[in-house]
């Protein structure tokens, strides 16, 4: 476990990362660094096989991500705080490591060295059309219901909690479960009303 407590006097604790963010956050972003950098490049490095600057990139955008989402959550110790920004640190490492894979996957060719004879021509199967006419029945229901509906949904699809999504809409969290069901009831009413 990556922990903060190794890297900074007693006193430079998650509650002085805290205290920072609103009036400095820049010194708060030195503390983060101070704290987590050199960790989160080990583990990068060697865990990942991350090159430099790589890890270097995940780590800045993990520690921006940090300063600017941390007033949002309350953290009863050191330890869940440590927790928090070595989850944060590693869901950018699995989507940069992602992106690297498509990255590498892709084939790059000139279109200049493709002979006509080479270029192959697609048939569109049913199974793409029938994906395709969902996902435009899908886009059109969404237009249709509110917007506060809207959002509720898309963060809970992208795996938001109801108490980050409370934080974020600025709404109160005791009914938002009802509201999120309800809002997929019309979601599903719409998107079933639709006739492509």
């Amino acid at each position: 476990m990556i922990t903060c407590r190794n890297q900074l006097k007693d006193i430079e604790t998650y509650i002085t990362i805290l205290s920072f963010l609103k009036q400095e956050p820049r010194k708060a972003f030195e503390l983060l660094y101070k704290c987590y950098g050199r960790q989160f490049y080990g583990f990068a490095v060697k865990n990942w096989k991350f090159d430099e600057d790589s890890a270097w990139e995940v780590i800045y955008s993990t520690l921006e991500q940090l300063v600017s989402k941390l007033d949002r959550y309350s953290f009863e110790s050191q330890s869940d705080f440590d927790r928090f920004a070595f989850k944060t640190f590693l869901n950018f490492l699995r989507q940069r490591y992602r992106h690297d894979s498509r990255l590498q996957k892709a084939e790059w060719v000139s279109l200049e060295d493709i002979s006509e004879g080479e270029i192959e021509t697609f048939d569109i199967d049913d199974d793409n059309i029938k994906e395709n006419k969902s996902l435009t029945r899908l886009k059109l229901a969404l237009e249709q219901i509110s917007k506060n509906d809207q959002e509720l949904l898309l963060l809970r699809a992208q795996g938001f909690s109801y108490e980050e999504i409370a934080g974020l809409l600025s709404i109160e969290n005791n009914q938002l479960k009802v509201q999120y069901f309800r809002a997929k009831e019309r979601l599903i009413k719409r998107y079933n009303e639709i006739d492509l």
